[in-house]
């Protein structure tokens, strides 16, 4: 999902949004946005906005309280964050940041392409919280990306809570 669809939203926000920081720092714009669009009129509007990003709502969700989870999204990042989150969609590689330039990457990491972060070093145990329904940290992410690359025995524990989308991990209770 996340590569077919979220990749040409990136490039187009990279294209008009340039390399500076990407979200409105005013609290009051998100909160008149969430009031918008998320009120007894829009409601539906606003589930299927929040579930389009992150997957399904389940029967976690609370939807009255959705103008607040809006009124805090999206945080500041940087345009450079999104950039490389599309690279990795790109690739299917989870490396550091690509500068597009193997001078600059060679300056940067001592090699032409950007190095892959090494989760074999990781040695705190690890939990993993996780749902088919996660739209952008897909099961097959984590099995082939982070699970693969730790060492046996780090993960103690894996949960899977499949009413649970991306957004759910953060604001359900």
């Amino acid at each position: 999902f996340a590569k077919t669809f979220l990749r040409p939203l990136i490039s187009l926000y990279i294209n008009l949004a340039g390399s500076h920081e990407s979200a409105i720092n005013d609290p009051q714009f998100y909160r008149t946005v969430a009031h918008w669009l998320c009120n007894d009129w829009t409601d539906q509007a606003c589930k299927v906005y929040i579930s389009a990003f992150s997957g399904p709502n389940g029967p976690f969700f609370n939807a009255s309280r959705a103008a607040v989870y809006l009124s805090h999204l999206p945080s500041g990042s940087s345009t450079w964050t999104v950039l490389h989150y599309a690279q990795l969609l790109e690739s299917e590689l989870v490396v550091h940041f690509d500068y597009g330039n193997p001078l600059k990457n060679l300056q940067k990491y001592g090699q032409m392409s950007p190095r892959a972060y090494n989760y074999s070093r990781i040695h705190t145990d690890i939990y993993l919280y996780w749902s088919r329904n996660d739209w952008i940290a897909t099961p097959q992410d984590i099995e082939k990306g982070l699970v693969a690359s730790l060492q046996k025995g780090v993960i103690k524990g894996s949960y899977e809570i499949p009413e649970y989308n991306h957004a759910l991990f953060t604001i359900a209770t």
